[in-house]
């Protein structure tokens, strides 16, 4: 009876370590957000009008109080895209975004500042018309001009600091794109620590409706509906007209530095002093 009673007792135990020991590996990587600098995302409600007001920005004045982008659609797919409120997605047609806080996932907060990643695809853009050298690149120059300047205040820009994004030649930005290194790095982006990294959930991105509007590509598998494509900053390996760029499901692979339908997903460091 006792050899019985210590059976249960130490099944009982064990079951409890192992709930304990998932109750702290869910917390542990339960990702933190905050929201940072605006962009145009989601498409405007039906019950707002928009007015012939802009401001310096040549955004356009809601009724709502808010400020929106005017798209005239050219969607990757021109008959199955949807906005995320399920309206179809019609090419040619003019379209109004919510401009809105954007939210960055946060992966490391050390000496008052935090290595942020967006947590969407807010566009689509090619790598470059030429080569794969990031520091030369089109999509570099894009996104430290046209997204810097329209994306953030000058407040913010004074918060943003700049980053090595190139080891050898030391160029630094402040806005950049991660690199294979940093997407394969567990301790910086994956949240659930799968071994199986090449799928890691974590590297899965959703389209903004804007993104969508604009010509990037997302799946329509109902597994990931609405997932994109976004680049890295790393070349691939066999070809000087291929950079890597992460796949809908979350995998890493390559593709072609022309390609106008893969999405963008900014990286910052932040001084959060």
């Amino acid at each position: 009876m006792k050899k019985k009673i210590l059976s249960i007792f130490f099944i009982v135990m064990c079951l409890s370590i192992v709930f304990v020991l998932a109750s702290c590996g869910s917390e542990e990587y339960e990702p933190e957000y905050m929201y940072f600098g605006e962009y145009p995302q989601t498409i405007k409600a039906q019950d707002v009008t928009i007015t012939e007001n802009q401001n310096e920005k040549g955004y356009f004045l809601g009724s709502d109080g808010e400020y929106y982008a005017q798209v005239v659609a050219a969607p990757c797919d021109k008959e199955n895209y949807k906005f995320s409120n399920g309206e179809k997605i019609v090419e040619g047609e003019t379209y109004y975004f919510k401009v809105e806080p954007i939210r960055w996932k946060i992966i490391t907060k050390a000496n008052g500042t935090a290595f942020v990643v967006c947590d969407t695809i807010l566009a689509n853009q090619s790598f470059d018309a030429e080569k794969n050298e990031y520091d030369n690149s089109d999509i570099r120059e894009w996104l430290n001009e046209e997204f810097y300047k329209t994306a953030f205040s000058e407040p913010e820009k004074n918060s943003i600091k700049k980053t090595i994004v190139n080891e050898d030649s030391k160029e630094s930005d402040k806005v950049f794109l991660l690199s294979d290194k940093e997407a394969k790095n567990e301790d910086l982006l994956f949240s659930t620590k799968d071994k199986e990294q090449e799928y890691d959930v974590s590297r899965q991105m959703s389209t903004s409706d804007y993104a969508r509007a604009t010509g990037v590509w997302m799946t329509m598998n109902e597994d990931y509906y609405g997932n994109g494509f976004w680049w890295l900053r790393s070349p691939a390996s066999d070809s000087d007209q291929k950079a890597q760029y992460i796949y809908y499901d979350g995998y890493m692979f390559s593709g072609g530095i022309k390609y106008d339908y893969i999405g963008v997903v900014p990286a910052l460091n932040i001084n959060i002093d």
